[in-house]
């Protein structure tokens, strides 16, 4: 139940102020090979005022060995909005401008704010539905420091089977940390067309901030458009 509480209300922050726009929205639940199980509402939308976009998620996961009592939530929200360089449409035309993300372990006293840039070229017209992203923040609360972080996108064959993922580079320390994802999933489309917009996933973690740094997740992800 309070998983399911969690992530209604965490769901609602994210897309508060989403209607109207152009919102999307994923959901996925996993068991982690660390023995835990873990679950993530993630959402964005295009086109908010003053020309602004937004992403963001929440993720919950359990401890060791207590598959059904998941914590306090992480989330990450991010503000953005990207400058037009001549046509919209082109490489450049609308991909890179200023960003602010706030980060917060509900298990801490306070968040993280950054701020610093976003950069999303327009690859659609050299790959078929493929989308990259980089963001670069020089400034932080808390002093947490530089972040650097890659992310992005891969559909194929129609969104049958989809690659999905990020790694964010914290190089402040004389071993940077490292935290990433990759998500493989494959469409339940051809067992029931209604269901296409379902995938079983297989994801690859690495965190370099948990004692337990690398487990591989198997789950259900849900599409939203």
């Amino acid at each position: 139940m309070k998983l399911f509480k969690n992530l209604a209300l965490c769901g609602g922050m994210l897309l508060a102020g989403c209607i109207q726009t152009k919102p999307w929205g994923r959901a996925e639940f996993y068991y982690d090979t660390r023995g835990m199980s873990s679950a993530t509402i993630m959402g964005g939308a295009t086109d908010l005022p003053l020309g602004t976009d937004f992403f963001g998620f929440i993720d919950e996961f359990s401890k060791k060995d207590n598959l059904d009592n998941l914590q306090d939530p992480y989330l990450e929200a991010k503000l953005y909005r990207k400058i037009e360089i001549g046509d919209k449409n082109s490489f450049l035309g609308r991909s890179f401008g200023p960003a602010v993300e706030y980060d917060r372990d509900f298990v801490l006293s306070r968040g993280i704010a950054r701020l610093g840039l976003t950069f999303e070229p327009n690859l659609s017209q050299y790959v078929d539905d493929l989308f990259l992203g980089t963001n670069i923040y020089p400034f932080a609360s808390e002093n947490a420091g530089v972040q650097i972080g890659l992310y992005g996108f891969k559909g194929f064959l129609d969104r049958k089977f989809i690659l999905d993922g990020f790694i964010d580079v914290n190089p402040q320390d004389r071993k940077p940390k490292i935290v990433t994802e990759l998500l493989g999933g494959v469409s339940f489309m051809n067992v029931w067309e209604k269901l296409k917009d379902f995938y079983m996933v297989s994801e690859v973690r690495y965190n370099d901030y948990l004692e337990d740094r690398f487990g591989v997740g198997f789950g259900l992800a849900v599409y939203f458009k």
